[in-house]
């Protein structure tokens, strides 16, 4: 396992407005057999990166997934979604033992 590994789901400068792009979705796995929640960091980058600390990479939000069901210790998967739509992006993470979802929506044309 690899620690704060860029996961890119988009390539730099792809247009997603008005492009009918499917739902993205990836499965992650916890990294220890007893670990109770997942933290599913979402990311931006001007730029392509390997890693969440090359330079421009900035953090823009957090989705923690509780996963209490143990059972499988680190054969439990943690589903992502995104779905893209103009500059605005919806991730949800699922819980494959629970079936608990967590979502949250992102608009990366705000103001800094």
């Amino acid at each position: 396992m690899c620690k704060d590994v860029y996961d890119e789901f988009l390539e730099c400068g792809q247009n997603v407005r008005n492009s009918g792009m499917p739902i993205i979705t990836r499965s992650y796995f916890p990294v220890e057999p007893n670990q109770l929640r997942m933290i599913i960091k979402v990311y931006s980058a001007p730029k392509a990166v390997h890693y969440v600390d090359d330079r421009g990479c900035e953090h823009m939000a957090s989705i923690m997934v509780e996963m209490p069901d143990i059972t499988g210790g680190m054969d439990r998967k943690v589903f992502v979604e995104i779905e893209f739509d103009g500059p605005e992006i919806h991730v949800v993470a699922k819980d494959e033992n629970t079936g608990k979802c967590c979502d949250v929506s992102l608009d990366f044309m705000y103001d800094k």
